[in-house]
């Protein structure tokens, strides 16, 4: 009741009052304006998605305590403070009145990194905030990809790529939406990389992860392309390094010559293949050894001679025979062996002579003559490159052969009839002729003559005997080969020889027994050659082959026949070219006309007939080029020699 009593009052005194004003609608109504109260505080506004390089605008609206916008910030009279963190930057950085049109400033702000940074507002002078908010400044759009790699790894190793997807001011996209999966990824440069993994790369928060393994030494670069967005990214260049030394290669010569240095190298290898180029100071040195019977020298090769995982030595090798050049690691099991090299024997030393114990004078008995180098190396190709081999006794009686033509010689022995007239014991000696220098004499038996008994020898065979029998001198001719004075050509290498130099045949003696053995022969010699006559007589022979050994200063071109042929050779020049003419008779030809030989000596040859003599002229490839030509049998053996 009293709630209702107090209600009709209310409406009693609201109709009064409203008669009042009704009563007096003429009078004129008073206005009041109301501003706002003091600065009390102020509001802020930032964008929602503030992006890194981009212009962010913030804008400050000032308040008095009743939140009424204060639009007439000059009335205030006060300045504030900007201050943002991180690597932001605010324009302006201090606010006055007249920043505030109706009652808001607007503030820039400009961050090319993507983070979390503080806005704060402070009254000049001051040190606590009126206000301060956080603003996320997110990564601006994909641009490119960074690849993060190590910059250097062993050959054979694994190891990982981290690949991260960023904007142009390097902020790293998490947001993965943009890239694709299947990429493709290439590499450039000198090394080797594989991909372990396929194409599809998965990208968690902006970064995925590669997988590679190493190969070949050297450089190398990633380059990654991602078709769905168009963006690439290269890596920074990686070395790859050679991994640890696992194996050993040896390269050497084909041909060596005993005792003569000749050059191998050694190559450390790592289990890819790559020289192990820091070997001089990761290794243990090297251990040469042979598959012969002799020994490497050196046999060590120190780490130190290695440069750049590569070892250049020059080595000997005293035996010759057919060896492999093995290479070992020192106290390891990593080896290496070269290919096949055979070591021919050193130029011809000494002779060894061996003979029967006894014989009986006036009868034949074999003599045989070895040839061999300075190492005890038999010299196989002495017919090839041996000179005259000269033989003298002790004793005082008449001794045939007085001198061994090297064609007689057959893998470096020759065996030849002998006789002896005189019943007494002697020594025979060998001595070689003018083509080695400084050639020593060696025996190895001393041949004692019985006039009365040889029966008890049975190394005297009987037919010889027989020979001595029907005519001692009958054996001789068996020597003919003796007037070879052709042969005689021991300025080989400093004269071109075109007719046999008989006149040489004064220089051959270097002794007095030489001498003697000379003169007896020279009263032989009439015969000798009238027989070589009638030998001619028996042709035309076939000429048949020509072919060629040579190496790198010395090359012997052999024209082969099926009979004694005789020869003549001259040089001549046409259409500006130097030939060999040499002229072979009495011969037919039997092969082609035009032929070439694979020969750095020798280009065309060009066979002609003229009746029965064949004129067969050998185009001279080198310049500075001395030659010899001579008779071995049924050959013709032409020794070109450069200077």
């Amino acid at each position: 009741m009293v709630n209702t009593h107090k209600r009709f009052l209310f409406l009693l005194i609201l109709s009064l009052f409203c008669l009042f004003l009704s009563g007096y609608h003429d009078l004129k109504a008073a206005t009041i304006t109301v501003k706002p109260g003091k600065f009390s505080h102020f509001t802020v506004q930032i964008p929602p998605a503030p992006i890194a390089g981009e212009n962010i605008v913030v804008r400050l609206q000032s308040y008095d305590m009743y939140n009424n916008l204060i639009t007439d910030f000059n009335e205030t009279g006060r300045e504030f403070e900007i201050r943002v963190s991180g690597s932001a930057k605010a324009e302006p950085k201090v606010l006055s009145p007249s920043n505030f049109l109706g009652g808001s400033a607007a503030i820039n702000i400009r961050d090319k990194k993507a983070e979390t940074i503080t806005f704060s507002v402070l009254e000049t002078g001051g040190n606590v905030p009126i206000l301060s908010k956080e603003i996320i400044i997110k990564p601006n759009r994909l641009d490119n990809f960074v690849l993060q790699t190590p910059n250097q790894v062993k050959a054979g190793d694994t190891f990982d790529v981290r690949i991260v997807a960023r904007d142009s001011f390097e902020n790293m996209i998490k947001d993965d939406a943009g890239i694709g999966k299947d990429f493709r990824i290439n590499t450039t440069g000198t090394g080797g990389l594989k991909y372990l993994d396929s194409g599809a790369l998965n990208f968690k928060s902006g970064v995925a992860t590669a997988r590679f393994l190493s190969g070949k030494a050297g450089e190398v670069i990633i380059d990654v392309y991602d078709p769905y967005s168009g963006i690439r990214g290269k890596s920074s260049s990686i070395n790859i390094l050679p991994g640890a030394m696992s194996a050993l290669n040896v390269q050497a010569p084909k041909d060596g010559i005993a005792g003569n240095p000749f050059e191998i190298i050694i190559t450390a290898h790592d289990k890819i293949g790559n020289p192990v180029t820091n070997y001089n100071t990761t290794g243990d040195g090297v251990q040469l050894t042979s598959t012969g019977k002799g020994k490497v020298y050196p046999d060590r090769i120190s780490p130190s001679e290695f440069k750049g995982g590569n070892a250049v030595v020059k080595v000997t090798y005293e035996v010759a025979e057919n060896i492999e050049v093995v290479a070992t690691e020192s106290n390891k099991k990593e080896s290496g062996k070269s290919g096949t090299v055979r070591i021919r024997p050193a130029t011809p030393d000494h002779f060894i002579v061996v003979t029967p114990e006894t014989a009986s004078a006036g009868q034949g008995f074999k003599l045989r003559i070895e040839a061999y180098d300075r190492f005890k190396n038999v010299v196989r190709d002495y017919n090839l490159i041996g000179g005259e081999v000269y033989i003298s006794i002790t004793g005082t009686g008449t001794f045939t052969p007085s001198t061994v033509s090297p064609s007689e010689f057959a893998n470096g022995i020759a065996v030849v009839n002998a006789t002896y007239d005189k019943a007494e014991s002697f020594s025979i000696n060998a001595k070689m002729g003018p083509k080695t220098e400084g050639a020593r004499e060696e025996v190895k038996k001393e041949k004692k003559v019985e006039a009365a008994k040889p029966p008890a020898e049975k190394k005297v065979e009987p037919a010889p005997a027989k020979k001595v029998e029907e005519k001692p001198k009958p054996a001789q001719p068996e020597v003919k080969k003796k007037p070879k004075p052709e042969v005689k050509p021991k300025t080989e290498v400093k004269k071109d020889v075109e007719k046999k130099p008989e006149p040489k045949e004064s220089k051959k003696p270097e002794t007095k027994v030489a001498k003697k053995i000379e003169t007896a022969e020279a009263k032989k010699a009439e015969p000798k050659k009238e027989i070589a006559k009638k030998e001619a007589v028996h042709g035309p022979y076939e000429v048949s082959d020509i072919g060629i050994i040579e190496s790198k200063k010395r090359a012997i071109l052999m024209v082969t026949s099926n009979g004694p042929v005789d020869h003549k050779s001259s040089l001549v020049t046409k259409e500006g070219k130097k030939w060999l003419n040499l002229k072979v008779t009495p011969a037919v030809r039997k092969m082609e006309k035009i032929q070439r030989l694979k020969s750095s000596f020798v280009g065309d040859v060009i066979i002609e007939e003229e009746g029965s003599t064949i004129s067969i002229m050998f185009e001279i490839l080198p310049e500075n080029v001395t030659y010899e030509s001579k008779r071995s049998k049924n050959s013709i053996v032409v020794t070109f020699t450069l200077q």
